[in-house]
């Protein structure tokens, strides 16, 4: 293969990777809005455990229907397969939900725009990759752009409640869980890795839920109305299934530093969530969404030219090489 077909193919692959990431950010973000209008009937534990088991229950249904028959099952690291879910799906669950519970969906969409930073810091102290001035600068346009899109929707802060650190912490094991996933289980299908973990988290999620509710340590609310219910499959299918499963594919293809940079589009999805609402979007709102765009092909445009290099060296290498094989 020409380094020209390996640069058309790993271009088209990119371009699929970025739009897997980006829908399924949308998706997962509509989880902010959706997840403060369930508090309202159901308390934060519940919404946790109903969202993974559901979610569970429908990423295993659909591994084993496509993937039952080659076993996926074999060679699988369980002991990471439980440290992944339990850390990366489960707690990062847990501290979203609460962070919105105490911060709002709005401020928690702003807290959400630190994904790029974390993604960048983590990728150079777990992977040891290099922090190009172009990601830094994408990073800056990407995380001005998602705050501009609250803070010109006229929220401002009246203080810190404690859920921002809440939703700080959710973004690390985020990016910790996103880094290590392809890292433990790189002989795993994409379908495996995201059922597995999931199912991982909700079975750890739900024995420490259910034993913290035995010992009267909390206290569980909910109401099983359709209106309710309605919200918990959605949460199970949308923000958690389909959403982690798009994730994982774009990953793989773009790498874990300029997918994070697509998380701020979160605070444009909560802004827009009220914009439906009734609510009518400011300059700062669409000023923002031009810097996050911005930023995301930044980074990606000063990648690319890099691989564009890699691939021209590699097409002058290969008629020396083959001129040497013929003497």
């Amino acid at each position: 293969m020409t380094g020209e077909a390996i640069r058309d193919a790993g271009f088209r692959d990119r371009i699929v990777g970025n739009l897997a990431v980006a829908f399924g950010t949308c998706v997962w973000a509509t989880h902010f809005p959706v997840t403060e209008l369930l508090l309202a009937s159901w308390d934060a534990f519940s919404i946790f455990v109903a969202r993974l088991i559901g979610s569970s229950a429908v990423l295993l249904t659909v591994l084993l229907l496509v993937e039952g028959r080659r076993s996926p099952l074999r060679g699988v690291p369980w002991a990471r397969v439980l440290l992944l879910g339990a850390l990366g799906i489960g707690l990062s669950t847990a501290l979203l939900i609460g962070g919105v519970a105490h911060a709002g969906a709005v401020t928690s969409g702003l807290i959400a725009a630190s994904g790029p930073l974390v993604g960048a810091l983590m990728a150079r102290i777990l992977l040891g990759e290099r922090l190009h001035a172009a990601v830094l600068v994408g990073v800056a346009l990407a995380v001005s752009g998602g705050s501009l899109a609250v803070l010109g929707h006229g929220n401002a802060f009246t203080g810190p409640t404690g859920g921002e650190l809440l939703i700080l912490l959710a973004v690390c094991l985020w990016v910790w869980y996103s880094i290590n996933a392809q890292r433990w289980l790189p002989g795993q299908s994409l379908l495996t890795m995201t059922a597995l973990t999931m199912a991982a988290g909700a079975l750890t999620g739900t024995v420490c839920i259910g034993v913290l509710a035995a010992s009267g340590a909390i206290r569980t609310t909910y109401v099983l109305d359709a209106r309710s219910l309605s919200m918990i499959v959605y949460l199970s299918l949308g923000p958690a299934a389909l959403s982690v499963f798009l994730w994982h594919y774009g990953v793989r293809r773009i790498g874990v530093t300029v997918a994070t940079m697509y998380s701020n589009l979160t605070p444009v999805v909560v802004v827009s969530a009220a914009f439906v609402a009734g609510r009518h979007p400011s300059a700062m709102h669409i000023l923002g969404g031009v810097l996050i765009i911005a930023g995301v092909g930044f980074a990606q445009i000063h990648r690319l030219r890099t691989e564009r290099r890699q691939s021209r060296r590699y097409d002058e290498r290969r008629p020396a090489r083959r001129g040497n094989h013929g003497n």
